[in-house]
């Protein structure tokens, strides 16, 4: 949580609206900052 301005954010919020991503890009960005295995798509 972020306070500013006498309001509370959530970072998680702030992060997705910054980068303009939905809730299922930022979900799948959070798992892959979560995750340090290799992903590939062979």
């Amino acid at each position: 949580m972020i306070d500013f301005a006498c309001k509370k954010f959530d970072i998680e919020e702030v992060i997705k609206c910054s980068l303009a991503l939905s809730k299922s890009d930022f979900r799948i960005l959070k798992f892959l900052m979560q995750n340090d295995d290799s992903f590939s798509t062979e």
